[in-house]
């Protein structure tokens, strides 16, 4: 495979080129940005074409030569750092296979294939600093959590705290009748669960974890709830010079470009919506979770998966950014 440098123009005009990738106007600061790419076929038209169209912006960018491994008739889908790992989950998409957790080093070595016991879209993962917990999207609207040491060593695990129902009006967006936490993330002691939406606003949960060491039970006391934009595949958060971000990854469709957004994060805010100020920047296509590891964004992609081979984009790596190069663009 050939290694090409793709640069990606970041949503040329606010209301006009967000519409016609399939995301809502915005009044966000529109910006450029730029991937390196790893791609067979990434654009359909001539090097001309290209060059013409595209904008050459290559700031922000860290590190895209983290492989993502796959074995057959799986698909990634969330991204963590615990201490000098990555862990990556992946489901099979024609439900023959459980879901897995892989280990990476961060120079992209494969440490280990962890099994977990269910069949689910696993669309998030986050470590738990405070109580040293790896916290996974579950089935039917519930989170799991394990330890770090299982998932690293064993080819199989299972969770110590299993099947925790946070799902209550976060319903699948396929069918509103179950119930489906499509993203999480941990900030501090805090635990964010949220929906996926294709034509509206999704909904964000956020919970606090509490851990009775003499018993060694786990409680989630809800804190609040927010909506977020539509097709929002994940969210992380960054913390800088005392003020804190929140980063949404949406994306739908394997020919749509994916958007990363940033607003300016407030713990009274109830929508994070167009009335906001917000930097965007256009993305290959299909990105799922992302996750902040101190000056870090890591990003996955699900389109290196042989079930989307005939996509847009053919996105076999984890892409690594720069945090502050991306916040700094919103005032």
């Amino acid at each position: 495979m050939k290694r090409r440098t793709i640069f990606l123009s970041l949503i040329a005009s606010s209301v006009l080129m967000t519409e016609a990738i399939g995301f809502d106007g915005t009044n966000a600061k529109i910006v450029q940005f730029s991937y390196s790419l790893t791609s067979d076929s990434f654009y359909s038209g001539t090097d001309k074409d290209f060059n013409n169209y595209y904008k050459y912006y290559n700031e922000g960018i860290v590190n895209t030569d983290l492989e993502i491994p796959l074995d057959d008739n799986m698909i990634p889908q969330g991204i963590t750092l615990y201490n000098d790992y990555i862990l990556t989950t992946s489901y099979n998409y024609n439900k023959q296979e459980n879901s897995c957790v892989y280990v990476l080093s961060k120079n992209g070595e494969l440490i280990n294939t962890c099994e977990l016991p269910n069949k689910a879209h696993v669309g998030g993962i986050a470590y738990d600093k405070v109580n040293d917990l790896v916290w996974i999207c579950g089935v039917n609207g519930c989170i799991d959590a394990y330890k770090p040491y299982f998932l690293l060593r064993m080819k199989e695990a299972y969770p110590m705290y299993a099947n925790l129902d946070v799902g209550d009006g976060l319903p699948n967006y396929k069918n509103f009748f179950l119930n489906s936490v499509s993203y999480l993330a941990v900030d501090g002691n805090d635990i964010y669960v949220g929906s996926f939406s294709l034509k509206g606003s999704g909904l964000v949960k956020k919970y606090t974890i509490g851990i009775d060491e003499e018993t060694m039970t786990l409680t989630l006391k809800f804190k609040k709830e927010f909506k977020v934009p539509k097709k929002v595949q994940g969210l992380t958060f960054y913390e800088k010079d005392d003020q804190k971000y929140i980063i949404f990854s949406r994306s739908y469709g394997k020919y749509i470009p994916s958007v990363l957004q940033i607003f300016k994060y407030d713990d009274e805010i109830s929508s994070y919506d167009n009335s906001l100020p917000s930097v965007s920047y256009e993305a290959p296509t299909m990105m799922e979770q992302i996750t902040c590891d101190h000056d870090l964004i890591y990003s996955i992609f699900e389109s290196g998966a042989d079930y989307y081979k005939d996509g847009l984009d053919k996105i076999s790596n984890i892409h690594v950014l720069d945090s502050e190069t991306l916040v700094r663009r919103l005032k």
